[in-house]
């Protein structure tokens, strides 16, 4: 990591900067102030997909309905056998219930 004094300079284009772009796409005309209250106070009422974009260069992809399980189980000291009470539960989690997610306890 440097340390010390470090001197930076750098020259800024008024010109450019008044163009309000991003990679040539102007961000600032898609802009919703109208909405931001609402936004900030009734978040489980907007999509997120419509405002969380990449400059429409990347959007999110549609939602999808997911399924997650959790394993549970009392960890020993034998990280080995954790693991192996892991892979047991899981296999079983997803014979059962399919699951796009598993959570388990941390192996120690």
């Amino acid at each position: 990591m440097p340390s010390g004094n470090r001197d930076l300079r750098s020259t800024v284009d008024l010109a450019f900067a008044r163009r309000r772009e991003v990679l040539t796409e102007p961000i600032f005309k898609g802009r919703r102030p109208d909405l931001y209250m609402n936004l900030m106070t009734n978040s489980f009422m907007w999509n997120s997909s419509d405002f969380f974009r990449l400059y429409g260069y990347q959007p999110w992809p549609p939602g999808r309905k997911s399924r997650a399980a959790v394993v549970q189980f009392a960890t020993a000291d034998d990280v080995g056998a954790n693991v192996a009470r892991i892979a047991e539960l899981c296999t079983a989690a997803i014979d059962r219930e399919k699951p796009d997610l598993i959570v388990s306890p941390s192996c120690r």
